[in-house]
């Protein structure tokens, strides 16, 4: 018998990035709401699991992959029988079909999808991007909905697997908290993060990934640096540090840019920054500009696919400029650091991140009633 009121969370929690805090902060909003959680975790490698809810009941699967988890997702179907599966990422996604086919049940499964697949695949070949998108076409639609967190990657999702409409929807991603809005005043230890420190602070948070594009970011800032002169701290962690740190000595800014690595709560980092910078080629959501936003920090942002555009309103909260384009960046952050923008246009633009908000709109989406 199906249990109601019990979901269960098939997820990989394998880092430091935007998607494992955003189902850390779901799955504990959905069980403040009354409904059980069962997470059912893949990789267990993330600083992220700290802020999990004990209310969530965290089953740490023995196969710590994938395609290799597919009995025992299938054995819990059985047993368990929770009223939903949620899934993210591609292939947990396609495993979680396989495990139900596998349990012989019915259970409704929905993807969540935080990327602009086209986009995302562009660099690969040709072979690899027909590949992606035969499974998509054949396996997707054999799920019973799947959430994007923004429209353009849902646009991209009804052309790639050729769904009804009615069966993608669209949900801002769970970012805003109270607790983090709260933490956010807590003070931070770096000399220029200080009330008394006189220049302003350029701030971007992401991994060290090629797709965030720090490359761009680095030739803006010196010529941010030249009209306004400034600091830049980028916090992350990636392969493409040791990069980085070369570009950053060889455009002669090392007492202008340090990279902390990764920090447990960068919005108390970014409440403390004059400016917000996200210079990726593609973002799903763009997690990291709500929470600055949250915070109260201006932005400026790439018009990468799929998210900042739309959280920006095509611009008119905070400057979008062409993606790579570091003149063009650098124009539109000095033109920030000078003018600001207006606190509440960073409040209209956050207002629809709010966790429980997110929470109750992916439970309507899988048809489980909230208690509370």
């Amino acid at each position: 018998m199906t249990r109601k009121n019990k979901i269960a969370v098939l997820v990989s929690f394998s880092g430091q990035g935007g998607v494992e805090r955003s189902f850390a902060l779901l799955v504990n909003e959905i069980v403040a709401v009354g409904v059980e959680v069962d997470l059912l975790l893949i990789k267990r490698k993330s600083p992220h699991l700290a802020a999990l809810s004990p209310a969530v009941n965290q089953i740490h699967l023995k196969r710590q992959h994938a395609v290799t988890c597919i009995n025992e997702v299938a054995d819990y179907l059985r047993k368990e029988t929770p009223q939903a599966l949620l899934v993210a990422k591609h292939r947990a996604i396609l495993a979680a079909l396989k495990a139900r086919k596998k349990a012989g049940t019915d259970t409704p499964i929905t993807g969540v999808v935080g990327i602009n697949v086209t986009q995302s695949l562009a660099h690969r070949s040709r072979l690899q991007r027909w590949h992606w998108g035969r499974l998509m076409r054949n396996e997707y639609p054999k799920l019973n909905g799947i959430i994007a967190v923004s429209e353009g990657v849902r646009e991209d999702l009804l052309t790639t697997t050729g769904m009804p409409a009615e069966r993608i929807t669209a949900i801002k991603n769970p970012v805003t908290t109270a607790d983090m809005i709260r933490e956010a005043k807590a003070a931070v230890d770096h000399p220029w993060m200080r009330d008394d420190f006189d220049e302003p602070v350029v701030i971007s948070v992401g991994r060290l990934t090629k797709n965030k594009d720090h490359q761009t970011l680095l030739k803006a800032f010196r010529l941010i640096n030249d009209e306004v002169p400034s600091r830049l701290l980028i916090l992350g962690e990636g392969p493409e540090r040791p990069t980085l740190e070369r570009a950053i000595a060889e455009t002669g800014l090392l007492d202008r840019v340090q990279l902390p690595g990764f920090v447990d709560r960068p919005w108390a980092w970014m409440a403390k920054s004059s400016l917000f910078v996200l210079s990726s080629f593609a973002e799903g959501s763009g997690n990291v500009l709500t929470e600055a936003m949250a915070v109260g920090i201006p932005v400026v942002s790439t018009d990468c696919p799929s998210g900042p555009n739309e959280m920006l309103d095509g611009g008119r909260i905070a400057p979008l400029v062409p993606i790579g384009d570091a003149a063009a960046l650098a124009e539109a952050c000095i033109g920030v650091l000078k003018t600001g923008i207006a606190p509440s246009l960073l409040e209209e633009a956050v207002a629809p991140f709010k966790a429980e908000v997110a929470a109750r709109s992916y439970l309507a989406f899988m048809k489980v009633n909230a208690p509370f």
